[in-house]
C-alpha cells in the first residue's frame, strides 16, 4: 500500500467513524427527547385528573381505605365478593385503558381508539384507577360519567353501587 492509499484509508475510516458517531449521538438525543415528551404528556394527563379527583375525593378515600382493608382481610365476605366481582368485570371490559386502545365499543362511542400515556389500569371513560374504583363500594361503573354527558346515547352500566 502506498503512502497516498494509506492516507486515503485513514481518512475514509475517520470519516466513517465520525459519521457513525454523529448518527449515534443524534439518535441518542432524539430518543431522549421523545422520552421526555412522553413523560411530560403523562404528567399533563395526571394534572388534568386533579379536578375530577377533587370532586370525587370522598370516593377516592373510600376506595383507598377499602383497598387497604381488603389487603388485611378487614372487609365482610359480601364486600370482598363485590370488589372481586367488579374487578373481574373491569378487567374484561372493552373500556378499560388497555382494551379501549383497540376496542370497537370505545371507538363507536368516541369515533377513535383510546390514547393515554398513563401506566396504571384505569377506566377510559371516567379515568378512575380500576383498583380504587372497584374498592369504592358507593361508586358505580364509570359509564355513568359517559351517560351524564351523553343523555341521548346512554349505555348500560357494567355494575352499580353496592347496597
Amino acid at each position: 500500500m502506498t503512502y497516498i492509499e494509506e492516507q486515503e484509508s485513514i481518512l475514509k475510516q475517520s470519516y466513517e467513524k465520525t459519521h457513525r458517531e454523529y448518527y449515534e449521538d443524534f439518535y441518542t438525543k432524539y430518543f431522549k427527547h421523545i422520552d421526555q415528551l412522553i413523560k411530560m404528556n403523562r404528567i399533563k394527563e395526571y394534572i388534568n385528573l386533579i379536578g375530577k379527583g377533587i370532586l370525587n375525593i370522598d370516593k377516592i378515600i373510600e376506595g383507598t381505605i377499602n383497598s387497604v382493608k381488603s389487603e388485611f382481610g378487614m372487609l365482610t365476605d359480601l364486600e370482598q365478593q363485590e370488589i372481586v366481582k367488579r374487578r373481574l368485570i373491569c378487567q374484561s371490559c372493552p373500556l378499560n385503558s388497555i382494551n379501549a386502545k383497540t376496542s370497537e365499543e370505545y371507538k363507536t362511542l368516541y369515533g377513535e381508539n383510546y390514547k393515554s400515556d398513563r401506566v396504571d389500569l384505569h377506566c377510559s371513560i371516567c379515568s378512575c384507577n380500576i383498583n380504587l374504583k372497584t374498592s369504592s363500594l358507593y361508586s358505580g361503573c364509570g359509564i355513568q360519567s359517559y351517560n351524564e354527558e351523553h343523555k341521548e346515547n346512554k349505555q348500560p352500566l357494567k355494575w352499580d353501587k353496592f347496597n
